[in-house]
This record gives structure tokens, C-alpha cells and sequence, in this order.
């Protein structure tokens, strides 16, 4: 499970891959973390498939973690799709269920994402500096947070301290291909700044040259440059 999880955020083929491999060693299939892992794996590019399997991890949770972990999935999925009311009500619950206090780094980070849903930017910074303290030196729970303040900074408007955010993120924790591709999306959306945004997913591919996310989205890029030719030998390689 451990090394499972330690692809979370990286190339999706490959989570996907182990998965596979975990259920014919005889890992139960509908066990509600293998579901949860299912959904991180689909998310960059089949939502409403990550959504599917999202739901399937709650309806299967027999821990309350279980049950957290697949109520953040849902708040974060639905809000970042086109369920934005249902994103607010999954984070209601997502909050409701750890009443009366988030404790420790995993919880104070979920209870800031339902609070940006709900948007409630003084509650996010609170608990952001909650999950700060409990970080400590963990380079792996630091990649965390400053993905999420990135992310509090992005609906915010703030984009240049979201850039700073998310490459600290990168800092921590290089392997994890949603924050280049959330980087990527900033500068090429809020900064129209395709250049930057070329050298981000060219440091992704660089990781992590197998996934079709990558070629998509510098197909785009290259495209909005008017690079056609560029643009189709990225579009060919997601085919």
C-alpha cells in the first residue's frame, strides 16, 4: 500500500499499472483505499470516472480515514468539475464529519479545501497554518500544503503568489505531475504566458514521458502559438 500511495500524483499509467498488479497478488478490488487510488489515477483526465470510483471508495469505507479520505476526493472532484453545488455539499460534509476539531496535518489540509469550496478564505488560512505546524520538516506533507495554498491563491486571483506556491510544492516533491500540470494551467489561462507554460510541461515529460495528459496539454499549448505542426505531433502521441 505504502508504495502504492507514493505514486499518487505522479504518472497515472503507472499508478494504474500497480494497481492491477496489486489485485491479481489478491488485494480485494472494491477495497475502498484501492478505489480511492483508482479515482487519483483517473483524475488529469477522466473525471467523471475518478468521480465514479471516488463515490464507490465512500460507499466501501469501513474506517472513518477511509471515510474522510474519500470525502475530500469528492468535494475536490465536484468542485473542480461542473458540480459545484454538490462540491459545497460534499465539503459541508467533509466537515461535519471531522467535527469537532480537525487534528493532525491530513485533516487541517482537508478542512482547508471544504473551506475553499465554501469559500471561507479566513478559515483556510487558519487551517493552513495548522497543517503548517504539523508539517514540520516532512518534505512530502510541505509539497502538500504549498499545493494547496497554490491552489487557495489560483480562485483567489493572486496568481503570481500562487506561482510561488506551487514551485515550492515542485521543490518538495518533483515527482508529483498535478502540480506541473496545475502550474502549467496558471500560466497559460491566468498569465497567458505560453512559454512558461511549455517549460513546465516539457519538465513534467522529463518525468514523466509516458502520459497522454503532458502530450495534451502542450498540443494546446503549441496550438495557442499557432504551431500546428508541433500541435498534431503531441495530439498523435495521445492517440
Amino acid at each position: 500500500r505504502r508504495n502504492l500511495e507514493c505514486n499518487v500524483g505522479g504518472d497515472s499509467e503507472d499508478l494504474n499499472s500497480d494497481l492491477d498488479k496489486a489485485v491479481s497478488l489478491g488485494v480485494n478490488p472494491n477495497n475502498s483505499r484501492v478505489l480511492w487510488l483508482r479515482a487519483m489515477a483517473k483524475v488529469t483526465l477522466q473525471l467523471e470516472t475518478a468521480l465514479d470510483f471516488a463515490e464507490k471508495s465512500l460507499k466501501n469505507a469501513t474506517t472513518d480515514q477511509d471515510k474522510t479520505d474519500a470525502l475530500f476526493l469528492l468535494t475536490w472532484f465536484n468542485a473542480s468539475g461542473d458540480h459545484e453545488t454538490v462540491g459545497k455539499d460534499y465539503a459541508r460534509k467533509l466537515l461535519n464529519h471531522l467535527l469537532p476539531q480537525p487534528t493532525g496535518f491530513e485533516n487541517n489540509i482537508y478542512a482547508a479545501l471544504a473551506c475553499m469550496v465554501l469559500e471561507d478564505p479566513i478559515k483556510v488560512a487558519s487551517y493552513l497554518e495548522r497543517a503548517r505546524t504539523d508539517a514540520g520538516t516532512n518534505r512530502s506533507k510541505l509539497a502538500r500544503l504549498y499545493f494547496l495554498q497554490g491552489l487557495f491563491y489560483s480562485v483567489t486571483d493572486s496568481y503570481d503568489l500562487a506561482i510561488e506556491s506551487l514551485k515550492k510544492s515542485v521543490q518538495y516533491r518533483p515527482s508529483c505531475i498535478f502540480t506541473y500540470l496545475f502550474l502549467a494551467k496558471i500560466y497559460e489561462e491566468d498569465k497567458d504566458d505560453y512559454d512558461s507554460a511549455l517549460t513546465i510541461i516539457n519538465q513534467a515529460l522529463e518525468r514523466s514521458p509516458k502520459m497522454a495528459e503532458l502530450y495534451l496539454r502542450r498540443g494546446n499549448l503549441y496550438q495557442s502559438k499557432e504551431d500546428y505542426e508541433r500541435a498534431l505531433s503531441n495530439f498523435q502521441k495521445v492517440i
